[in-house]
């Protein structure tokens, strides 16, 4: 009977070791394929024809690779190619997400930066309310004991034009 409780306690801590590997293995290719799919979109950037789909490359990299902080910088650069290229709903939505990904990391200064840029591509396309709404979150932002000085100065003026 001893013999059994010991097996099954192997057995156990058999299957958590393998199952660890497994799940680092998959980490591990989510993040080869997010980083492949970040040099194909710094490629397609090259050219205006292949910006959209440079933006969709950066997209699909935070999807795949969900669970890593670099996820806000790739929304942030899907957002303000999406800007460039006159998709200023998809924008808004991909740097607003990004300011939430990058929040949940505890990135205080990237969040509000990011809530800045979807504030001002909404006031520079007649969004008005949503764009006074950003700025008010990227402004909460500002007073956060976790921003440096001269970022919260950096924060501060962006919101100037921004905020009544």
């Amino acid at each position: 009977m001893k013999r059994m409780r010991t097996g099954g306690v192997a057995a156990t801590a058999l299957f958590a070791i393998l199952a660890t590997s497994a799940d680092l293995q998959a980490q591990t290719t989510d993040a080869a394929r997010a980083e492949s799919l970040r040099a194909e979109a710094q490629l397609r950037t090259q050219s205006v024809d292949g910006l959209r789909q440079a933006a969709n490359l950066y997209r699909e990299a935070a999807r795949v690779d969900e669970d890593r902080p670099e996820v806000a910088e790739d929304l942030i650069r899907a957002g303000r190619i999406a800007w460039a290229v006159g998709r200023e709903g998809e924008a808004i939505r991909d740097l607003t997400q990004a300011a939430e990904t990058a929040l949940s990391w505890g990135d205080v200064y990237t969040a509000a930066s990011a809530f800045i840029d979807a504030a001002w591509v909404a006031a520079r396309n007649g969004r008005a309310e949503e764009a006074v709404e950003l700025a008010r979150r990227a402004e909460k932002l500002s007073h956060s004991p976790l921003i440096q000085d001269d970022e919260r100065v950096t924060l501060r003026s962006r919101l100037g034009e921004l905020l009544p």
